[in-house]
């Protein structure tokens, strides 16, 4: 699946942006913890959505930064009960219920 996602030529804006969120959070599942790895593929989402902002609404460009900043949190380990309340604040969140999923798994592995 990543490899196809990777490479995949897309019609439209909204379905490259599907696809690239989705790589993202893939990576997330796969390589959470290695730091360096998800930097690059962070960096490399960061600057695809400035690089098509003018092409998206601002909702959705905030939307999609936001869900980048919480991956990156959690890539450095940070505290997920104080994400879990941060996000539960945030106007502009695409995948909120995922990043929710993410950081309750975060926090039972904690309290094992």
């Amino acid at each position: 699946m990543i490899e196809d996602l990777s490479v995949s030529k897309f019609k439209n804006l909204v379905q490259e942006i599907r696809a690239k969120s989705m790589l993202l959070r893939a990576h997330y599942e796969i390589n959470g913890n290695n730091v360096y790895f998800m930097q690059s593929q962070l960096d490399a989402f960061f600057r695809y959505i400035h690089r098509n902002r003018s092409k998206m609404g601002k909702s959705i460009f905030l939307s999609l930064e936001t869900l980048a900043s919480y991956i990156k949190k959690m890539s450095k380990n940070e505290d997920p009960k104080k994400l879990m309340k941060a996000i539960k604040k945030e106007k502009y969140l695409i995948f909120r219920l995922w990043l929710e999923n993410k950081l309750k798994e975060e926090i039972q592995k904690k309290h094992k």
